[in-house]
């Protein structure tokens, strides 16, 4: 799985539930130990939906069954990489939102 800065909206929204988890390993301090990567096997979130998830800590524990630890580790980690592929999806990240944007 390439860095998360070199990652487009497109390779993100191809992975697989298999790739993401292999991703999510790759990326956190400490791994998703083997009950808690079973549990988010088995609700079958694949890249597309792992996008959609930032900051989403309450579904991780009502939805998937994840310790409130993993949950917040995973929905950090979703906003993480959410950020910068939207960034990159919508043209250089070091220019102010009011240049992309017209609610500024």
């Amino acid at each position: 799985m390439p860095a998360t800065n070199k990652l487009t909206v497109d390779e993100v929204k191809s992975w697989n539930t298999n790739e993401l988890l292999e991703w999510i390993q790759q990326n956190l301090g400490n791994p998703l130990d083997k009950e808690d990567k079973e549990l988010l096997f088995k609700a079958k979130i694949d890249g597309e939906a792992f996008l959609g998830l930032a900051n989403k800590v309450d579904f991780f524990i009502s939805y998937v069954g994840l310790s409130p630890g993993a949950s917040q580790k995973l929905a950090q980690l979703a906003k993480n990489l959410a950020e910068p592929v939207k960034d990159m999806a919508i043209g250089n990240k070091s220019e102010c939102c009011c240049s992309t944007y017209t609610l500024c």
